[in-house]
């Protein structure tokens, strides 16, 4: 987005949203997209998905909306395999929210 744009989105209270992608790639790191988005933005930036693995050990994300993890097979067909709850590793989701600073 342009800082024009979003100029215009503050005037009026439009939500942004962003979206990040190739998070499968060498060097990809969501807590560093987080914390340039928050850096960008303020606080307001809220995740709603986190992936679950790095770079090429990526293997999908948890939905932090619906508290719901999906895993994606390497040369699959795309279609994510749905999990009852988040991973052990994910901390209280509400801690998350709150600070991304690791």
């Amino acid at each position: 987005m342009t800082q024009r744009v979003l100029g215009y989105c503050n005037e009026i209270d439009l939500p942004r949203r962003s979206s990040v992608n190739r998070m499968d790639r060498d060097r990809a790191d969501a807590n560093r997209v987080l914390e340039s988005l928050t850096n960008a933005f303020g606080r307001a930036v809220t995740p709603l998905q986190l992936p679950i693995g790095r770079e090429k050990s990526l293997k999908g994300i948890v939905d932090l909306v619906r508290m719901k993890a999906y895993t994606y097979d390497m040369g699959g067909n795309g279609k994510g395999k749905e999990g009852r709850s988040p991973p052990t590793w994910l901390a209280s989701p509400r801690k998350l929210m709150r600070g991304w600073s690791s």
